[in-house]
């Protein structure tokens, strides 16, 4: 089988903080604005009362689409889901294929797909057991500052 060779170059963690006076939880101001207006896939990292502290707890990602930015998406999820957790933190990731830019939304799915079964975090519920099926023919690696997830996954394999 020849796969598809789609590369992810993460970001280095990114701090979200607690704002106490508004009562919400923050990106870092010294998150670089070219990051967080991207787009693409992201972790987040935090203590888990289970797995233990700096954990990943979630794989997500963005879409060009409908406008919704690294910044964006990580405030939906800020707004209520992470309450529970503590030391949270963040690393973006844009996702290339032959040096270009992947925008297309099934590709970026398909890439977080992989990414969420080959790691499987602590908080995300689809894609925990399999991959999509759409992402068979893919070879995702990791680069930069990826964390600890794996720094290769086939769908070849997870599928």
């Amino acid at each position: 089988m020849n796969l598809k060779r789609i590369f992810v170059y993460w970001s280095e963690p990114y701090a979200i903080k607690y704002c106490l006076k508004e009562n919400v939880y923050n990106l870092c101001k010294d998150t670089p604005k070219e990051i967080s207006q991207s787009f693409g896939v992201y972790q987040i990292y935090g203590d888990h009362p289970i797995y233990g502290l700096n954990v990943l707890l979630y794989i997500g990602m963005t879409q060009l689409s409908n406008k919704r930015n690294f910044e964006k998406r990580i405030q939906e999820h800020l707004d209520g889901r992470f309450w529970q957790h503590h030391g949270l933190s963040v690393r973006f990731g844009e996702i290339y294929h032959k040096q270009d830019l992947v925008t297309d939304v099934q590709q970026i799915k398909d890439v977080e797909s992989l990414l969420i079964a080959s790691n499987m975090p602590a908080l995300n519920r689809h894609n925990i057991d399999k991959a999509s099926n759409s992402c068979t023919n893919l070879l995702v690696r990791n680069d930069g500052f990826r964390g600890s997830i794996v720094p290769e996954c086939s769908g070849e394999f997870w599928c």
